[in-house]
C-alpha cells in the first residue's frame, strides 16, 4: 500500500457514540463512511466499495442470540468480495468472536477498545489484503512486466533506471551504476552497451576488488617486460585496449587505490594510455561504464575517492535500488526463476503457495537478487509438492507472526490439523475425516481452502511413508481475510438471495 493512498473504511456501528469515536479517530488517515444499521452497510458496501470494515457484532441481534451481522459476514465470505472485516464483539462474549472468525473476520476486537488499537487493526487488514492482491496479480502481472537485458521491473524506481539506460546509451559519457551488491549493476551495463551505437564492439569487464594489487595496473593500462609482468611477455594490451570500439565495464572502481584513480582521470580526460614499462603513448577508443557500492558519493565528499574523478565517471550516474524495496517485482523475479529452473531441472513446479509470496515480499533480501536466485533454485530441486511453500524456501512460513490475528491463527491451527490427518489417511479424504471428526464434505472444503494437493498426499505415502514435513510441501493457509476473489460488490445480496 502506498503511504500515500488513501483506503476506504468503513464502519458499521449501532451505538452512535462509538461509531462517532471510530469515524473521527479513523478520518484523518483514511476515506470514512459510517453507517448505523446491516441494511446501510450492504448498501455502503456496494456504493463506497470499501477496503476495510469494522463491523459492529451485534448488530441486528435477534431473540434466539443470532445477528444479522453474522449473515453479512456469511454473505461477505459467498460472494469473495476483496473486503477485510474486523468484527468489534461485546466483552466476554467469547463465541461470537469465535463465529465471527469462522465466518471469515479478519480480526476481532472486545469492547471496550480504544482508537489506537483500532487503528493498528486496520493498518494490520490492509496490509494482508495488499500482500493477497499481489500473489493474485502475479499471472496477469507477468504478462505486461517492463523487461530491460534480464531485469524485469514494475516499481516506479526500476522504471526510472529502464529510463535513463535507453536515454544514456545513444551518448558517448561516462556511467556510474550505485547500489547495493547483486541489484544487477552488471546486467544494466551490459544493457547500455547493447543499445549503444558502440553494441557491435567488445564488452570486457575487469573487477579491481577480484584482481590481485600487483597485477592490476598492468590488467588495467597493459604492461610488457619491463616490470617482468606476465612472465616476461614482450608486450600485453591491458583491458582497456582490449576494449576500443566497445566498452569496459569496472564493477568495484571504488576499491582503485589513490594512484590508479589517477591514471584512470587521466586516461579518461586524454584518451591515451601508457603500458606499464613503456613510455610509449597509446590512444584508445573506449567507452568506461563504472560501478560501485552506495557509499562512493560519501567517499568523493571525505578524499576517500577523487572527487574529480566521481564526476568524470559519473556524467549521468543510475541507482539501482535493493530487492526488498522493490515491493511486487521480488514475486514477479521470483516467478520467472521459478519457470526458468524448473525447466532447467526438469521439474513440473506451477507457483509459488500464498504464504510463501507473503514471506518473499516480507524478507529483507541482504544479498538481493543472487539471493532470490538461490532460494528459488534450492527450493526448485528439494520441493515434495507441486507448489513452492516458504518452507522451500528456507523463509519464516509466518513472517508476521508477532502480530497474527485470531483469524490467522486460526487458520494455521486449522490447516495443520487437516494436513496431518491427510498425510496420516495417505490422501484418503474419508479416512482422514473420520479421524478428526467431521464430515467428507467439510475435509473437502478444507482442501479447496488451503489449495492441497491430495494426490501429493499419496505419492509422499508410497515414496516415503515415514515423512513428516509432508504439511511444508503441501500449501498453506491462504491468510485470515475474506477477500481471494475479484467478486463485485454488487454481488453481495445474490450470494445467498439476500440478507
Amino acid at each position: 500500500m502506498s503511504l500515500t493512498e488513501r483506503k476506504k473504511i468503513l464502519i458499521a456501528e449501532g451505538d452512535p457514540d462509538t461509531r462517532s469515536r471510530l469515524e473521527s479517530g479513523l478520518a484523518g488517515e483514511h476515506d470514512v463512511c459510517a453507517v448505523a444499521t446491516v441494511e446501510d452497510a450492504i448498501e455502503a458496501v456496494k456504493r463506497f466499495g470499501p477496503h476495510v470494515m469494522t463491523l459492529d457484532g451485534s448488530l441486528g441481534r435477534q431473540d434466539n442470540g443470532n445477528a444479522d451481522a453474522l449473515q453479512l459476514l456469511r454473505l461477505a465470505r459467498k460472494a469473495r468480495l476483496r473486503l477485510e472485516i474486523i468484527v468489534v464483539a461485546p466483552a466476554g462474549d467469547r463465541e461470537l468472536a469465535v463465529r465471527a472468525i469462522e465466518l471469515g473476520a479478519c480480526d476481532c476486537c472486545v469492547r471496550p477498545f480504544d482508537l489506537d488499537e483500532m487503528a493498528v487493526l486496520v493498518r494490520r487488514a490492509l496490509r494482508v489484503q495488499d500482500l493477497e492482491a499481489a500473489a493474485d496479480a502475479l499471472p496477469d502481472r507477468l504478462a505486461g512486466v517492463s523487461r530491460f537485458e534480464n531485469l524485469i521491473g514494475t516499481c516506479d524506481a526500476m522504471r526510472d533506471v529502464f529510463s535513463a539506460v535507453r536515454k544514456v546509451a545513444a551518448t558517448d559519457v561516462g556511467v556510474l551504476l550505485t547500489g547495493e551488491r547483486g541489484t544487477g549493476k552488471d546486467l544494466i551495463a551490459r544493457g547500455v552497451h547493447h543499445l549503444s551505437r558502440r553494441s557491435d564492439g567488445p564488452f570486457v569487464t575487469l573487477d579491481p576488488g577480484a584482481t590481485p594489487p600487483e597485477f592490476l595496473e598492468a590488467e588495467i593500462f597493459g604492461g610488457g617486460n619491463g616490470n617482468g609482468t606476465f612472465n616476461g611477455a614482450e608486450t600485453v594490451p591491458g583491458r582497456i585496449e582490449q576494449a576500443a570500439g566497445g566498452t569496459l565495464f569496472l564493477p568495484g572502481v571504488d576499491t582503485l587505490s589513490q594512484h590508479l584513480q589517477a591514471r584512470l582521470l587521466g586516461f579518461l580526460q586524454t584518451g591515451v594510455i601508457e603500458r606499464v614499462g613503456s613510455l610509449e603513448p597509446t590512444w584508445a577508443d573506449v567507452r568506461i561504464i563504472a560501478a560501485a557500492g552506495p557509499d562512493i558519493a560519501s567517499a568523493a565528499e571525505n578524499g576517500a575517492f577523487r572527487e574529480d574523478l566521481f564526476y568524470l565517471l559519473g556524467v549521468v550516474a543510475i541507482t539501482l535500488p535493493p530487492l526488498r524495496e522493490r515491493g511486487e517485482d521480488i514475486a514477479l523475479l521470483a516467478e520467472e526463476l521459478l519457470s526458468r529452473f524448473s525447466t532447467e531441472h526438469g521439474r513440473s513446479l506451477s507457483r509459488f503457495t500464498r504464504t510463501a509470496v507473503r514471506a518473499m515480499m516480507v524478507h529483507a533480501w541482504p544479498g538481493n537478487i543472487p539471493e532470490l536466485e538461490n532460494r528459488v533454485r534450492r527450493a526448485v530441486i528439494m520441493a515434495s509438492g507441486r507448489t513452492i511453500t516458504a518452507g522451500d524456501l528456507g523463509l519464516d512460513a509466518d513472517p508476521e507472526r508477532e502480530g497474527r490475528t485470531l483469524g490467522e491463527a486460526k487458520d494455521a491451527l486449522e490447516h495443520e490439523i487437516v494436513v496431518d490427518a491427510l498425510r496420516r489417511a495417505a490422501g484418503n479424504v474419508s479416512r482422514a475425516a473420520r479421524s478428526i471428526g467431521v464430515s467428507r464434505s467439510t475435509v473437502y472444503d478444507l482442501i479447496r481452502k488451503y489449495e492441497l494437493d491430495v494426490s501429493a498426499f499419496k505419492d509422499l505415502a508410497r515414496k516415503r511413508p515415514d515423512a513428516k514435513t509432508a504439511s511444508d510441501a503441501l500449501g498453506r493457509p491462504r491468510g485470515g481475510g475474506v477477500g481471494g476473489g475479484a467478486a463485485a460488490a454488487g454481488d453481495l445480496d445474490s450470494a445467498e438471495g439476500g440478507p
